[in-house]
């Protein structure tokens, strides 16, 4: 198609130093999935915000990263939207899962978690599908702290997400 690129790369900015990654697999895409699924499904009742998968994120001129899926209340999403329709305020919640690749694992588990951190996320859960497991992270004296490893059988819940809870297997769920 005329006007479109062929590039099949995703292009983040962390603290000025710009990231490429190839594209994430259909396995990837269906852990995200299944993620979001269950927060909607949390969300649907008690309505408190919105589950988005891979929404640009642009914090400032040095930072604009796509997280896999994030979760942000209603009242911060009413001022999280600049005029372009890009969300530019932090959400309370992001998830990131991982890629099989050494580069992108670093990114994702090292360089977003510590921006995630600097910009005030209160939660960050970093899905390893490779291992089943989940590594949770919440904001303790003001940075995101590991608060544990959730494995299959775990159940997984959340200050933020009030009455939310899952296995963590239901995130590995096979397609």
């Amino acid at each position: 198609m005329e006007g479109f690129t062929d590039d099949t790369q995703r292009y983040e900015i962390i603290e000025g130093e710009l990231f490429i990654t190839s594209m994430h697999g259909l396995a990837h895409q269906h852990v995200v999935g299944n993620v979001l699924y269950k927060l909607r499904m949390w969300d649907r009742p008690c309505r408190l915000g919105r589950a988005i998968p891979a929404p640009g994120l642009v914090l400032s001129g040095a930072n604009a990263v796509i997280p896999d899926l994030i979760w942000i209340s209603n009242d911060r999403l009413a001022t999280a939207v600049n005029a372009s329709g890009h969300l530019i305020a932090t959400p309370e919640l992001i998830v990131e899962v991982l890629s099989d690749l050494p580069e992108d694992r670093q990114k994702d588990y090292k360089q977003k978690l510590n921006l995630y951190s600097a910009e005030g996320v209160l939660e960050s859960w970093i899905v390893d599908e490779s291992r089943s497991a989940i590594s949770l992270h919440r904001r303790k004296k003001g940075t995101l702290k590991e608060i544990g490893i959730f494995s299959m059988e775990d159940l997984l819940t959340s200050p933020l997400l009030p009455g939310f809870s899952c296995r963590a297997a239901d995130f590995f769920l096979p397609i």
